[in-house]
């Protein structure tokens, strides 16, 4: 029922205020703070780590952003909205800053006092700061930043080693800083001063000299991610026995420019991370992507793995076995490898069956279908009737064991080509082998249709799963994966 016939049904309702008067202001704020991100620009990668550009970005653009444009315009809707976005400090602590801005003389001192006035409206609420290059703000906008150093809690720099060289003025005065994106586009082989004593840094983003990065700020990181190419792996490498026990290593590769005649050289590494993150960039073909994932694992002994994700972002890869069972055994994975990820890899229904046989332990589990040709010249897929077989019990000989065991997780992001009963006799089977124990959480099976192969799942079988599902045995959904 709409308002029009609210109003006629029950004409007492006429005097009521709108819904929207009643809320609190606190959640009027929240509210606020939703429909604020939904418009602003997103928190994306503004430096292209695989071709070394800055996205370009408007003038317009950038002022309204920094100006909080959309935010001021609520602010006219009436005098308590108009209240609760100034007199709420939380709204105005984006601070995006792009070259754009500094192109013109006539528009500075406008965007410095701006700049001057978002900041104020902030009061001393936690800071996200982003600045872009390379050509670096004026001293007068570093000053007023360097002034409110004391509220950054995310940083993301995009601009030239001299530039991060002048922020040495904040070295030892960012307290705060927990997220810092440092992404330098030469390769001068200095220290970023502003890299040193930062207590509270728990995620690193960077792409640029290796040598920028003191080895002290690694040990006390989270997340440690870096964007390259493979002529500096060698000294990446060496930076992982500095990362702590509970960290996780995430590296964004690029080929483009590897030749595929020479070897890479890496040094023996071993370390205590707990994750490891690796994306291929456009390889030349799959080959070269597979080979070079491949080096990397004959280099590493990863004893406290527990969590391994490898992607690539084009092209399917050809899967290392051989190197990854070696990496496997030499770091005991069947021990404490509790999570696997597999995202554009091209293995036989055999060679997945061993790399799962290698990692008994394991809880959960990623795949992304790929319809691949065999060394034999068979066609086949990744998830299929086979592989759900066999995941669902012990497969043909009597004497096999199952693969892993624990499972409580998949993810399956498929071509859509196996069939229904297949898919339900492996739920059924995985539902029947978790623990009896009430408290302990149901099977999770997540299915997405990759674009351009959604079908419809048989009535029949989405049944079944809803009554497991009511029984609380099991979590299911079925869904496409965006483009």
């Amino acid at each position: 029922m709409d308002a029009l016939e609210c109003s006629k049904t029950y004409p007492e309702t006429k005097s009521l205020p709108p819904p929207i008067t009643r809320l609190p202001s606190e959640l009027l704020a929240e509210i606020f703070a939703i429909f604020w991100i939904s418009l602003s620009p997103s928190s994306t990668k503004v430096l292209e780590a695989k071709t070394g550009t800055i996205r370009t970005r408007s003038f317009k653009e950038v002022i309204h952003n920094l100006a909080h444009t959309p935010l001021l315009q609520l602010s006219r809707v009436c005098s308590r909205w108009h209240a609760v976005v100034l007199g709420t400090p939380s709204l105005w602590c984006d601070i995006r800053l792009d070259q754009v801005l500094w192109t013109s003389l006539k528009h500075r001192d406008g965007i410095i006092r701006l700049l001057q006035s978002t900041l104020e409206r902030g009061g001393n609420s936690p800071l996200a700061v982003e600045i872009t290059g390379p050509a670096p703000p004026p001293s007068a906008v570093i000053e007023l930043l360097a002034a409110q150093s004391g509220r950054w809690r995310s940083a993301e720099l995009v601009s030239s080693a001299s530039f991060m060289q002048n922020l040495s003025s904040l070295c030892h005065r960012l307290p705060r800083l927990e997220s810092l994106e440092l992404h330098i586009r030469d390769y001068e082989a200095s220290t970023v001063d502003m890299l040193r004593d930062l207590p509270k840094l728990k995620h690193l983003t960077f792409s640029g000299p290796l040598a920028a990065i003191p080895a002290a700020a690694l040990a006390q990181l989270k997340t440690f991610s870096l964007f390259m190419q493979p002529e500096y792996m060698q000294p990446a490498m060496c930076l992982l026995p500095a990362l702590a026990r509970s960290a996780e290593f995430r590296l964004e590769l690029g080929l483009w420019n590897r030749d595929p005649s020479k070897q890479l050289t890496l040094p023996s590494v071993t370390s205590d991370i707990r994750g490891l993150a690796i994306k291929i960039d456009n390889p030349h073909h799959t080959m070269l992507g597979g080979r070079t994932v491949g080096e990397m694992f004959a280099s590493l002994t990863l004893p406290n793995l527990a969590e391994l994700r490898l992607s690539s972002s084009e092209y399917p890869l050809r899967w290392p076995h051989t190197p990854f069972l070696a990496l496997a055994a030499r770091s005991a994975f069947h021990a404490h490898l509790t999570s696997l990820q597999l995202h554009h890899f091209e293995l036989s229904h055999a060679d997945f069956f061993a790399c799962l046989a290698a990692v008994p332990a394991l809880q959960r589990l990623a795949l992304c279908d790929t319809a691949f040709t065999t060394p034999g010249g068979v066609k086949d897929l990744l998830i299929s009737d086979r592989v759900l077989a066999r995941l669902a019990d012990a497969g043909s000989a009597a004497d096999a064991p199952v693969l892993v065991p624990h499972l409580r997780a998949i993810r399956l992001h498929a071509l859509m080509l196996f069939s229904d009963a297949a898919l339900l006799a492996f739920v059924r089977a995985r539902v029947r082998r978790q623990p009896a124990d009430p408290a302990a959480p149901p099977f999770e099976c997540r299915v997405c249709w990759l674009p351009g192969y959604h079908r419809a799942i048989d009535r029949a079988v989405v049944a079944q799963m809803t009554a497991l599902r009511q029984r609380r045995q099991l979590v299911f959904s079925f869904s496409g994966v965006e483009r």
